[in-house]
C-alpha cells in the first residue's frame, strides 16, 4: 500500500536547526504529522517522511504537532503536543477516568466514527494479509446504546490514603486508578464492585500490597447475567484463606441481594 504524504512544515529539534529527516530523528524531537487512520490499538497513524508514526489520541484527518517518544528502524511513536487541525469526529470523553485509566482507547471519537475506523481495520487486514482489495463487507451493526454494556469487571484492589480502591493500572505503570462508576460497565456490576469495596473497608479486610507482598484480597471480579440480573462475585486472594469470610458473605447477602454466587479464588 502506498505511503501517504505528510504535511510539509518545518520540524525543529532545537531553535534554529534545520528540519530533521526520519533517519535523523531522536527521542524528544518535534514533528508535524497528518493522521491517516486508526491503528489496531486505537492510536492515530500517520507518516513522517514515509516512516509510520503512531500517536495515541490522534484521529484521522487531524494535523498534529507531536514529540517523538520512541525511534525504531521501521516506525516512530510520538505524543501530541498540539492539534493544529481538529477532526469533526473528536468529542470530549464522557468518562472522568478516561485520560488516566487506559481501559478504553476511543472515547474521544464519535461512535459513528469508531464503527467506520473498525471497518477500515478489517479491510486493511484483508488487503495486507490476503491480498483482497475489494472486500464484500457488510456495514458493522452498532449498538443502540454503546455504554453500560460490559457484563464482567475484573478490578485490582489497593489502598489510596487508607481507603480501598478498585480499578485498572494506568497504561504502562503499576499505578492503580480507581474507576468507580465506569461508563462502559453494566450499572449492576458497578454497584456490586462499589458495595464490595465498602464492605472490605468496613471490615478492615487486609488488601494486598504489591510492594510489600502483604495482605489478602487482590482482585474483585463481578459478572452479571443480562437476562436474570443475577451476579456472580469472586474474590481473588494472595492467601489460602479469605479473612472475615463469614462476615463478608453476610454483608454481601444483606446489602447486595443481586449477588447469588460468591466464590473465593486463591
Amino acid at each position: 500500500m502506498a505511503h501517504d504524504s505528510v504535511t510539509k512544515k518545518k520540524t525543529t529539534r532545537f531553535a534554529g536547526t534545520a528540519a530533521a529527516s526520519a533517519e535523523d530523528l531522536r527521542v524528544g524531537d518535534r514533528i508535524v504529522v497528518t493522521v491517516k487512520r486508526i491503528g489496531i490499538n486505537g492510536e492515530g497513524v500517520g507518516y513522517y517522511r514515509r516512516k509510520a508514526v503512531f500517536i495515541d489520541g490522534a484521529l484521522p484527518g487531524e494535523v498534529v504537532k507531536a514529540q517523538v517518544t520512541k525511534v525504531e528502524p521501521g516506525y516512530l511513536t510520538a505524543s501530541i503536543t498540539e492539534i493544529e487541525k481538529r477532526s469533526p469526529d473528536r468529542v470530549d470523553p464522557p468518562c472522568p477516568h478516561y485520560a488516566a485509566c487506559g481501559g478504553c482507547q476511543l472515547q474521544h471519537m464519535t461512535y459513528a466514527a469508531q464503527l467506520r475506523a473498525k471497518e477500515e481495520l478489517v479491510r486493511e487486514a484483508f488487503r495486507r494479509y490476503a491480498g483482497v482489495e475489494q472486500l464484500p463487507l457488510r456495514p458493522i451493526l452498532g449498538m443502540d446504546e454503546p455504554w453500560g454494556y460490559r457484563n464482567k469487571a475484573q478490578m485490582q484492589t489497593g489502598r489510596d490514603g487508607g481507603r480501598v480502591v478498585a480499578g485498572l493500572y494506568a497504561a504502562g505503570t503499576h499505578r492503580l486508578i480507581d474507576i468507580g462508576g465506569c461508563a462502559i460497565q453494566h450499572p449492576t456490576v458497578n454497584r456490586v464492585v462499589e458495595g464490595v469495596k465498602a464492605i472490605l473497608e468496613e471490615l478492615q479486610v487486609p488488601i494486598y500490597d504489591e510492594r510489600t507482598r502483604q495482605g489478602a484480597v487482590r482482585t474483585i471480579v463481578a459478572r452479571v447475567g443480562r437476562a436474570s440480573g443475577k451476579v456472580q462475585l469472586t474474590l481473588i486472594t494472595a492467601t489460602d484463606r479469605l479473612p472475615q469470610e463469614g462476615a463478608i458473605v453476610r454483608r454481601v447477602r444483606a446489602s447486595l441481594p443481586m449477588v447469588t454466587t460468591i466464590a473465593h479464588n486463591v
